[in-house]
């Protein structure tokens, strides 16, 4: 199981038109077993909208026991109350 604080930043990477990508660094909200609730960023609003429920990305979690990648699935898009990613089975 990974570490998991209120406050780690966890870094979503996704990419725009297929030409540019984006790294944008949102702090943990509250977790459950599969999920995480992050903080977006008032400096990412311009992105908020190509981040949709059911959008693929790529999530990087910095921990004392390593650096852990996983692909992930957005549960709750930054538009609604929580932004909210999938924790993926093999990373719980």
């Amino acid at each position: 199981m990974m570490e998991l604080e209120k406050g780690q930043k966890v870094v979503i990477k996704f990419s725009i038109h297929s030409v540019r990508n984006v790294s944008i660094p949102c702090p943990i909200k509250w977790f459950e077993e599969d999920r995480i609730a992050l903080v977006f960023p008032e400096n990412a609003q311009k992105y908020i909208k190509d981040l949709p429920e059911g959008r693929e990305v790529e999530a990087v979690l910095y921990t004392n026991s390593g650096i852990f990648i996983f692909n992930s699935i957005i549960i709750n898009s930054p538009l609604e109350h929580d932004f909210v990613i999938e924790l993926p089975v093999e990373k719980q």
